[in-house]
């Protein structure tokens, strides 16, 4: 889906994000650094568990489109500020989501 700096901005959160970056779809991290990558991201927040797996993160449902009963992103919030408040640990988030 590409660089998703109008979603960033859309929903505020521009003091939190500090790049983004086209994902790479296999071989993470190598294809990173093949990418211009030039940072290993701190926390990852993705539909696709593989990446999730691979880099360390937060597995979400995947988002296809705008619905009121869409809460996903409603888990993030605590599991961010737990990483944040034991700088850079999270607990195991990259299970099936449910």
């Amino acid at each position: 889906m590409g660089i998703r700096w109008y979603e960033v901005r859309k929903h505020g959160l521009d003091p939190y994000v500090t790049d983004c970056f086209h994902k790479p779809l296999y071989d993470y991290q190598r294809r990173m650094k093949g990418m211009g990558v030039t940072v290993t991201p701190d926390l990852v927040i993705d539909d696709y568990p593989d990446i999730v797996t691979a880099l360390g993160g937060i597995r979400v449902k995947a988002y296809l489109y705008e619905r009121s009963s869409d809460t996903e992103m409603e888990k993030i919030y605590p599991i961010i500020s737990a990483f944040s408040a034991i700088n850079g640990h999270i607990p195991d988030s990259s299970q099936d989501p449910e």
